[in-house]
């Protein structure tokens, strides 16, 4: 087996900058869009396969988080992963789950004390970065603990397949609906979460597998994704295309499965092998500009500062005087909003990078600068 993980692979910093281009336009589209706007596309051939397409954002943004955390958390000569390495990332996934909290708190901060949990429902709901936080968290245990890389492989297949399978069990047992809603929202949908475990770890853990075929059975991991990339992705697709049953459209048809079938869990990941194999081949034009990997480096990063934009900058701030209201825009000036959206997230994330790279201390300080904000928004709740 080849164990190389000193060269990083920079086709998985392009996928996830691209990733994250579906999705802050897609988050803006349908935060802006006139409601009545997007009813009436339903029918637009060019609307439904942009809705589809946006469909694969998530699981190609959880695939790869999950491969690159392989070659994240290296262990030294004895097998061993660093405590302090190990503590770093253990933080790091519980700043994710709590930042998502923070960014989600009520607007009269009472209500978390209520007994009426109805309340608090779009708190209690899981998006993707409690997602990630919660498998990141699972991830370092099975690396810190697993000393055999093809133990650490079988574990994470077998983890993918037991999130795709169970989905549809798990929203049917008894005693899960009667879960206090914090908890039930990282297993089902029952209560709208977007992203809970079932069956959305999996993607993430399909990723951490695949990291680990790159890590140790090739040394040159972009053209093992050329070459076989795109027969992973057919061999996953034929797999769903023999249990699926067409009705209607293939669109339509793969549109009307249940979030919680495995089958959809097939298909997305076969497109998303698709699209990391397509990419592979633009990799040689891209890999030798710092400043579009850094945005795939920072990923998460543009995740939380575009939420920001949309729902706390644009809506609440006053010298926007209630301009940018949700759901009232026509297509053209959606357009312009997302234009908005990603110069500040990315012009705030370049300019962020640039600190961390030019001055010493600008990591405390950007801490700190966070860490007032997060105060000020408890108080002015309060």
């Amino acid at each position: 087996m080849t164990n190389n993980t000193k060269q990083r692979i920079t086709i998985f910093d392009l996928t996830r900058l691209v990733a994250m281009l579906f999705m802050v336009q897609g988050h803006v589209v349908y935060a802006f869009l006139d409601l009545d706007f997007s009813n009436m596309q339903d029918s637009s051939i060019w609307w439904v396969l942009w809705a589809f397409n946006r469909g694969f954002t998530a699981p190609v943004f959880l695939v790869v988080s999950g491969a690159v955390q392989i070659f994240a958390n290296k262990k030294n000569e004895f097998g061993e992963l660093k405590p302090k390495l190990f503590q770093k990332r253990i933080l790091l996934a519980i700043f994710l789950i709590l930042i998502s909290y923070i960014m989600h708190l009520p607007a009269d901060l009472s209500t978390l004390f209520t007994l009426d949990t109805s309340k608090l429902i779009s708190f209690y709901q899981v998006n993707i970065l409690q997602l990630i936080g919660v498998c990141l968290i699972i991830a370092l245990f099975l690396i810190k603990y697993t000393k055999n890389d093809n133990f650490l492989l079988f574990i994470t297949m077998f983890l993918a397949v037991f999130f795709a399978i169970f989905g549809l069990q798990i929203e049917q047992m008894t005693f899960i609906k009667d879960l206090h809603p914090a908890i039930n929202c990282y297993l089902t949908y029952d209560y709208q979460s977007y992203f809970p475990l079932f069956p959305n770890a999996s993607y993430y853990f399909i990723g951490l597998s695949f990291g680990i075929i790159l890590k140790n059975y090739t040394s040159n991991y972009n053209l093992f994704i050329q070459k076989y990339g795109i027969i992973i992705s057919s061999i996953l697709f034929l797999i769903f295309y023999t249990f699926h049953s067409y009705d209607y459209s293939l669109i339509s048809s793969i549109s009307g499965l249940k979030n919680t079938s495995p089958l959809i869990v097939l298909f997305r990941t076969s497109i998303v092998f698709l699209y990391i194999t397509i990419l592979a081949q633009f990799n040689n034009i891209f890999n030798k500009s710092t400043v579009i990997l850094m945005f795939g480096k920072k990923a998460l990063l543009v995740y939380i500062l575009h939420l920001y934009f949309i729902y706390n900058f644009l809506r609440y701030n006053p010298m926007f005087n209630g301009y940018f209201k949700l759901n009232t825009f026509d297509l053209q000036s959606t357009i312009w909003i997302v234009l908005l959206v990603m110069l500040l997230t990315f012009g705030s994330v370049f300019i962020i990078d640039l600190l961390l790279r030019k001055y010493k201390h600008a990591k405390k300080v950007l801490f700190s600068l966070v860490l007032i904000l997060i105060i000020n928004k408890l108080f002015w709740l309060f």
